[in-house]
């Protein structure tokens, strides 16, 4: 069995931002979200082979995916880490419903200049209340594509 500390599940090649030094090319690239069936077909394949501590849902920005919920549940039910994370940019927190918090394991905020301080607030509050794990990194330093 390989052993991993964490697998990245890349589900949406967008995002709400357009940040100088992001590596994604939103919004100049057209949208595309990974589908259940994707996500399906990926970890199965891995599960007989992969362990990982985390599965880190990530994008883009996976929020914009309409699919977010059950596809937290789809990595928790296939259970090939200890706990899925959730990395988002935290803008569209403030818009997600019960069944996004509840589904949740792990969140990290990746906290970029601009983002209302309410926001992580919030998410800190919600995590107590939903009993996920959370966590948040500060960005101030960033590089420049060529």
């Amino acid at each position: 069995m390989i052993q991993l500390g964490s697998i990245d599940l890349n589900i949406s090649e967008h995002c709400n931002l357009s940040c100088t030094h992001c590596s994604h090319a939103s919004p100049t690239l057209p949208r595309w979200l990974m589908s259940g069936i994707e996500v399906e077909r990926d970890l199965m394949a891995l599960k007989p082979f992969v362990r990982a501590e985390s599965v880190l849902i990530l994008g883009g920005e996976p929020l914009l995916h309409f699919g977010i919920v059950e596809i937290m549940r789809l990595v928790a039910k296939i259970r090939i880490d200890k706990q899925h994370v959730v990395i988002t940019n935290g803008t569209l927190l403030p818009k997600m419903r019960h069944d996004f918090w509840r589904a949740l394991e792990f969140l990290q905020i990746s906290v970029y200049d601009g983002l209302d301080p309410e926001i992580v607030t919030m998410a800190k509050a919600k995590s107590k209340e939903y009993g996920f794990g959370f966590a948040n990194t500060v960005f101030t330093d960033f590089y420049e594509q060529l």
